[in-house]
């Protein structure tokens, strides 16, 4: 699949990859498009050297949220590209007590330097995005207590 390729019924826009690869982290696919009134962007395990493409190929698209590539992984999130892109919203999918360590610092200063509210699943556990009529929507949170130190690990 490559973004000269639309799924049929799929409502998000498939950017990335240009070229059909060999399932690298660089041949991720990255989505784009409309979810309630926010613009998405979700990386997949998209590096940076990928989001800057993304620019470089669709210089008018804006996310509103951005779900960070590799579950924040240092690899992923370009700085540049935030900034250019300015996103309200990130997302992190990233298990507790993960071994990578995932969301990596950095991703997080990254987030904090474009003043983003982020949402990690390490920390609240399930998330939601529910809207209404394309108008407005919200997230919803499993926990509102920091699940990093539960015993549970996922």
């Amino acid at each position: 699949m490559t973004d000269r390729v639309q799924p049929d019924n799929l409502p998000l826009r498939v950017l990335h990859p240009f070229q059909p690869g060999i399932g690298e982290n660089e041949d991720s696919i990255a989505l784009g498009g409309r979810v309630g009134p926010l613009v998405l962007f979700t990386a997949g395990d998209l590096d940076q050297a990928g989001e800057k493409n993304v620019l470089a190929r669709y210089p008018n698209f804006r996310p509103d949220l951005v779900k960070f590539g590799h579950h924040g992984s240092k690899t992923a999130t370009n700085p540049a590209v935030m900034a250019e892109w300015q996103p309200t919203y990130g997302l992190i999918s990233a298990g507790r007590k993960n071994r990578y360590g995932h969301p990596n610092q950095e991703v997080l200063e990254v987030a904090a330097k474009q003043k983003m509210i982020v949402y990690d699943t390490r920390r609240q556990g399930m998330l939601r995005y529910v809207y209404e009529n394309y108008k407005k929507g919200h997230f919803q949170v499993k926990s509102t207590n920091d699940l990093t130190n539960s015993k549970t690990t996922n």
